[in-house]
């Protein structure tokens, strides 16, 4: 690290601390002079602090509120009296003959509690695993020997793209990019001369627009983000928003 142009590369997998221990401890010494990585570590843990927040469970009590809520819909059916008919006479055996419908509305409401259980933790399980999964192909490409760096701006939010060609892979990530408009999507896309092919359709979540690992980097020269239809284009249908150099 005896320039600092290399040092200003190390920013982001110094972030996801993707830095050997002895790399980490030189990189920190620039950090102290150089505010322009300090911010950019800021904001890429801040979008790794949103990856994490994916991992949270749901908690017992919000568990138990959706639970009872679902219950509250689910009564004891009481017993079906034809018009004009008397009402039955009081017997000792009543306990017994309102039972098997108790035991019927007893079971229906455990019915519920194991399908809304079931519900979410499966829902939870699959934010787990693409949560997971999304960190460690970050974590690869930002790890790579031959990791490079490109950034550029969407109407001020920075967008920064992490590049490997052994990985044959590109993370696109941002801060502050807010959601497109309703009805589009942000599609990337890799560029090579006059050629453009998908690099993907960009997610969103609450807190904006979520990382995208595009596989298939091969010989891109650039890479660009559009505005496009719900669902993304086969090819571009309106002008690159930005469009980032990526190192061969």
């Amino acid at each position: 690290m005896s320039h600092d142009i290399d040092a200003h590369t190390l920013a982001v997998p110094y972030a996801l601390h993707a830095l050997p221990d002895d790399e980490a401890a030189q990189f920190e010494e620039h950090l102290w002079l150089c505010s322009s990585c300090r911010d950019e570590v800021d904001e890429v843990r801040e979008v790794a602090a949103r990856l994490g927040a994916a991992e949270s469970i749901t908690t017992p009590v919000e568990l138990r509120r959706r639970v009872l809520s679902e219950i509250a819909e689910v009564r004891p059916l009481p017993p079906v009296i034809s018009e004009g008919e008397p009402a039955p006479a009081v017997r000792h055996d009543g306990a017994r003959r309102w039972w098997p419908r108790i035991a019927t509305g007893v079971a229906a409401a455990l019915l519920v509690v194991v399908g809304v259980m079931t519900s979410v933790l499966v829902d939870q399980s699959r934010e787990l695993d693409d949560s997971s999964d999304l960190r460690a192909e970050i974590g690869r490409v930002a790890g790579a020997p031959d990791m490079q760096q490109a950034s550029g701006k969407v109407d001020g939010a920075r967008v920064i793209a992490l590049s490997s060609r052994t990985q044959n892979t590109t993370v696109l990530f941002s801060t502050g990019m807010e959601a497109p408009p309703d009805g589009k999507d942000y599609q990337a896309w890799f560029i090579d001369g006059d050629r453009m092919r998908s690099a993907g359709v960009i997610d969103e979540d609450d807190d904006g627009v979520r990382p995208l690992v595009a596989a298939g980097l091969d010989d891109a020269a650039q890479l660009g983000i559009t505005v496009e239809p719900d669902g993304g284009s086969e090819q571009p249908t309106t002008n690159p928003l930005v469009v980032m150099d990526l190192e061969s």
